[in-house]
């Protein structure tokens, strides 16, 4: 049996008693859920489990609270980890910068401006769009390269928390390659400033 059999038949056991314990509790529960196995189930996201974590790193790096706006990039996204913006000040009101429209366009480029300076997102030009065009990058890998590049931002007690639960969720931070420690000048440091 490969290991692929194996991990893919603890998964189904797990699933079906995490459904089976939800189950127990609250036996009307499958009419209160969304149910993602529906093909006609529509309205949601698929978002990396540590974006929580993640988003609240952001707001640690920075005092414009751009995590929340992360947060709301993610939620955008239909699978190719690529968002094109049509409305920006719908984003910004989104994420509960209920400002006038002129300031929600500012308040909109300054969080897209930490978010590509941490290396969270890229962007490209939309006409006259500044950030028109975004991808979300691995999260996990942009993690792992801000620490490499600049270790001074991220303390390092979240950085273990954010490992242990990488571990716990059965993310591999190794095959990313940059999850060397801050001393080691053997990788390409991709933060500069």
């Amino acid at each position: 049996m490969s290991r692929t059999d194996t991990k893919d038949r603890t998964n189904v056991s797990s699933n079906a008693k995490r459904q089976q314990k939800r189950d127990d509790l609250w036996p009307d529960a499958e009419k209160e859920v969304l149910d993602f196995s529906d093909k006609g189930t529509v309205g949601y996201a698929r978002v990396p489990r540590l974006l929580p974590h993640i988003a609240a790193l952001i707001d640690r790096l920075d005092t414009t609270s751009a995590g929340t706006l992360y947060s709301v990039l993610w939620c955008r996204d239909y699978g190719q980890g690529f968002i094109e913006v049509d409305d920006p000040t719908l984003l910004v009101f989104e994420a509960g910068y209920t400002h006038s429209e002129a300031r929600a366009l500012r308040t909109w480029k300054e969080r897209m401006e930490v978010l590509s300076r941490y290396g969270f997102v890229r962007t490209k030009a939309k006409g006259s769009r500044e950030h028109g065009y975004i991808l979300l990058r691995n999260p996990y890998r942009a993690v792992l390269e801000l620490n490499r590049g600049r270790p001074e931002l991220i303390d390092s007690k979240w950085m273990d928390l954010f490992r242990s639960r990488c571990t716990d969720i059965g993310v591999s931070l190794s095959k990313y390659g940059v999850d060397k420690s801050p001393g080691d000048t053997s990788l390409l440091t991709v933060l500069s400033t």
